[in-house]
Formats: structure tokens, C-alpha cells, sequence
């Protein structure tokens, strides 16, 4: 188990430092009421299930005010409570030992991702470019043939 606190369960690196040290289940507890009746409670809870995907561990979510939820290792919300709602969920989960790709490699595979896309777009642009330039020049000289 590891636990993260209020507002580490938004915290990507976080989540994945723990589950590269072992973790099978993360828990956040967290105090929400602060927040009142807003949509930040609710967008505080769609994080979570963002960490759930990214490290593929299931998310137990404990509010004293906000939404409190388990969240299956595909991110999506097995069992809720709502908005300033008492009571308790049950359900059985399994911790896992599987280590997502982003729990090995972090940031690193969106700065990659991200690099071969300007990459490839100043390619196919520096191509596209290319193509009109040259392509301008051939249809003007077809002109003069004829």
C-alpha cells in the first residue's frame, strides 16, 4: 500500500515513484471541504483516476467531504460516494505487482512522444513546402513548351 495525502494523489511522479518501490494498491485520503460545493472536488477525484491508468494499480480515494471512490487499475470508478455523503463502500480489490510502462520510464515517453511529432510535422511541412515550390516551377515551364 501506499498512501498519498490531499493533494499528492494529483502529483503524476508521485504515484509513480511509489509503484516503482513496490506499491499493488495507492490510497489517498484527503480533505476536500475546503472546496464546498465547486467542481473541484469532482476534478480532484478524475485525477486519481488518471494515476490509477498511468501506474495500473487500483485507487482507494478517501474523503471527509468530497467524493470517495474505488478506482479499478483502468480508471474507472468501481464503487462512489458523492458530494458530502456518509457511508461506506465495499468491494474486493487485488493489488498487483505489474509495472506500467510509464512506471519505468516517466516523463521521459511524452517528451519522446512529443518529439517525434514536431519531428515529423516539420517534415511532412519542409515536404509539403517543398512540393509547392518546385511544383510551381515545373507547371510554369509545361506552360512555356506548349
Amino acid at each position: 500500500f501506499a498512501t498519498l495525502i490531499c493533494y499528492e494523489g494529483i502529483f503524476p511522479e508521485l504515484s509513480r515513484k511509489v509503484a516503482s518501490q513496490g506499491a499493488e494498491i495507492l490510497i489517498n485520503i484527503t480533505n476536500d471541504a475546503w472546496y464546498g460545493r465547486t467542481s473541484a472536488p469532482r476534478q480532484h477525484l478524475e485525477m486519481s483516476a488518471f494515476r490509477a491508468i498511468e501506474n495500473r494499480k487500483p485507487f482507494l480515494r478517501v474523503a471527509n467531504s468530497g467524493y470517495s471512490a474505488i478506482i479499478n487499475p483502468l480508471g474507472k470508478v468501481i464503487g462512489e460516494l458523492g458530494l458530502y455523503q456518509e457511508g461506506v463502500l465495499r468491494d474486493q480489490i487485488r493489488g498487483n505487482s505489474y509495472r506500467s510502462m510509464y512506471s519505468y520510464v516517466g516523463e521521459w515517453i511524452i517528451i519522446v512522444l512529443i518529439a517525434v511529432t514536431v519531428l515529423c510535422s516539420s517534415v511532412s511541412r519542409f515536404q509539403r513546402t517543398r512540393k509547392q515550390k518546385y511544383g510551381k516551377k515545373l507547371r510554369g515551364k509545361r506552360r512555356k513548351e506548349n
